[in-house]
């Protein structure tokens, strides 16, 4: 038997001074793994294995970002509060919302004010220290008078389910606030003497049950003057708010400062062109005139998600040169859905027709700067003669989506090799320019959708282009939100 080596004899102790259980790795180490898990795989598991352990998970550094979700009944509540008062001078962030549960809380004879109590007993925990920066939670009429004790925020989120959510004087002690999302399913005010703190930088105010867009514009609401007055904000989102475009026109005071405009459910001023800073502009649902969006250069993403098919998009096009980010996405009115004496294949026929109309590029488009194009598949096809001239030489990453379900079959029965998919198939093997080609995945669960490359024609159309560009990146992805993320990342 040779004799062993040094280096073996080396690697053998240092195999057998290796830990063999985690309980053998240092406390630094076992930090770094529990900070991988969730706030409750964390507290609700790996601290109810050994008192070391639930030293560990409630470190510093692990219990400065809580996101605690639901939290149910008066007892939760309670615990939770406890839990906050013993942690708050490392916690600099808190999510959790809370509902009344008649079947926890009868045991409790608990009421709206039993659980507003321990409501405000958690936030006041959290804000015992002077040090919580962000706080995000989700409730039920629930009033604002607990602000003025936490004035180290800068980010606040608030959900209000089921109730209007009214903002009181009391935001106006939060002197360090830059970030405030209001959400509510019903509405959002403004009471008098309300006055948002100037330092805010982002404001998104969103109404879950929004208007129509065809509401005559003296039935909307006015937009409340606050939010004209804030010197610094950038980044604005007004998602279904219904307001009317006199209201609205005092945004141009923001010319200065606001360089993201997301608007739903709105119809728009003609004032979008005074807004010299915007960069990012995004259209939901909005009744809009060609004329408002003409002459911004420097915008240089557009989001336009309309039932207007008959938009004009040639005009609006021609007003932004400078654009590099585009998503499109135009949709049949559900209306159309009504008609229906024709024959399964002849019903097809028309309300594809109907997306398509007005959704592809025009062919005389000229988009020089365009990095990132995504559009739904009959729209791309559509869009084919444009794309194939000059309309978009440097586009480097495209995403294919999905069309209302009826207007896929041409698409899903047939694959990459069919005569309506190989010519955009053709182009998206050809364009040299192009480095990355996503392919979207619609979830199931959305209404009047379908998961379009679920079928194995899907993962064909993958291979294929994959084999016929070995540099072109394919990547089917399932969620929207990865998708855009992992989009604006390529694109920036």
């Amino acid at each position: 038997m040779a004799p062993r080596t040094r280096s073996r004899a080396a690697k053998e102790a240092r195999a057998l001074a290796a830990p063999s259980n985690i309980t053998d790795l240092p406390d630094d180490l076992l930090v770094q793994c529990f900070a991988n898990l969730e706030t409750k795989e964390r507290l609700r598991s790996a601290a109810l294995v050994c008192k070391r352990f639930a030293a560990l998970c409630c470190s510093p550094q692990l219990v400065r970002d809580i996101q605690a979700g639901y939290v149910g009944g008066l007892q939760k509540l309670r615990s939770l509060a406890l839990w906050l008062q013993r942690y708050s001078p490392h916690l600099r962030e808190l999510q959790f919302h809370s509902q009344y549960d008649n079947e926890q809380d009868s045991a409790y004879t608990a009421s709206y004010d039993a659980l507003d109590a321990a409501m405000r007993s958690c936030l006041a925990a959290a804000s015992a220290a002077g040090r919580l920066e962000y706080l995000a939670i989700e409730r039920s009429c629930f009033d604002l008078e607990w602000l003025p004790a936490m004035p180290s925020l800068r980010g606040l989120d608030l959900y209000y389910n089921d109730d209007p959510l009214r903002v009181s004087a009391a935001i106006n002690a939060l002197p360090a606030l830059e970030s405030l999302w209001l959400t509510s399913t019903e509405t959002i005010t403004f009471e008098g003497g309300v006055s948002l703190p100037t330092t805010l930088t982002r404001l998104w105010l969103e109404v879950e049950v929004g208007w129509e867009v065809d509401v005559a514009d003296d039935e909307r609401e006015d937009m409340p003057p606050q939010i004209a007055q804030l010197p610094k904000l950038a980044d604005l989102q007004l998602d279904d708010c219904g307001y009317n475009s006199a209201s609205l026109s005092v945004l141009s005071r923001l010319s200065g400062s606001l360089t993201r405009l997301d608007i739903g459910g709105c119809r728009l001023p003609s004032l979008l062109a005074a807004l010299t800073q915007l960069r990012c502009l995004s259209l939901r649902a909005c009744n809009l005139q060609t004329t408002t969006l003409l002459h911004m250069p420097h915008v240089t993403r557009l989001d336009l998600n309309a039932a207007d098919s008959g938009l004009g998009l040639p005009a609006l096009l021609r007003g932004l040169p400078n654009l590099q980010q585009l998503y499109l996405n135009f949709y049949p009115d559900a209306s159309s859905d009504e008609s229906s004496d024709e024959s399964g294949d002849e019903a097809a026929a028309a309300v594809e027709a109907e997306a398509g109309c007005g959704a592809q590029l025009p062919p005389d488009a000229r988009l020089p700067h365009l990095r990132w194009l995504s559009m739904p598949i009959s729209s791309l096809q559509q869009s084919l003669s444009a794309l194939r001239g000059a309309a978009a030489p440097a586009l480097q990453v495209v995403e294919v989506r999905a069309n209302p379900a009826h207007s896929l079959y041409e698409w899903l029965d047939q694959g990459p090799g069919s005569r309506p998919s190989a010519a955009l198939f053709d182009w998206l093997a050809e364009h040299q320019p192009l480095r990355q080609v996503f392919l979207f995945d619609t979830p199931q669960s959305w209404a009047g959708y379908v998961s379009v490359f679920d079928l194995a024609a899907s993962k064909d159309l993958a291979t294929q282009l994959a084999h016929r560009r070995p540099g072109l990146l394919v990547q089917r992805i399932s969620d929207s939100q990865q998708s855009m993320q992992a989009l604006e990342g390529e694109a920036s």
